[in-house]
């Protein structure tokens, strides 16, 4: 079941997450549009992501290739849409991977305190995080 639920969750991601990264636009624009995104899939904060939840306990080693295909995927979209901005390919994985944590963590965060603000945070400063100092 849970494999099952990897799998959808793994096309949603591409159809979600990754086309939209990758979609017409500029960065900017494609972060913000991937920031409505986050907020309704995570329900402003209020729902974990169930890839970080399989992170942790005995699961994390039944799934680690799902998991890992999925946070690398994620992490290259974010990283591609950096780079295209015009800031230097090794910068733009370090930040891509940055975001990820952040999201990650504020989602954890907001699930302890059971306040949305660190999350709300995190996505409304996504943009500038990941773009900042661009060439272009």
């Amino acid at each position: 079941m849970a494999r099952a639920t990897l799998e959808r969750l793994g096309e949603w991601v591409n159809t979600h997450l990754l086309q939209p990264l990758r979609g017409s636009g500029t960065p900017a624009e494609r972060l913000d549009r991937l920031v409505v995104v986050l907020d309704a899939l995570y329900a402003s904060g209020r729902d974990a992501c169930l890839l970080g939840t399989l992170v942790h306990g005995e699961s994390r080693h039944l799934f680690q290739s799902q998991l890992r295909a999925s946070f690398t995927a994620v992490i290259a979209a974010f990283a591609d849409l950096v780079v295209e901005s015009g800031v230097d390919p090794v910068i733009a994985q370090q930040r891509a991977e940055d975001a990820v944590m952040r999201i990650q963590g504020a989602l954890v965060l907001s699930g302890g305190l059971d306040d949305i603000a660190p999350f709300r945070r995190v996505i409304e400063h996504l943009s500038a995080d990941l773009l900042q100092g661009r060439s272009n």
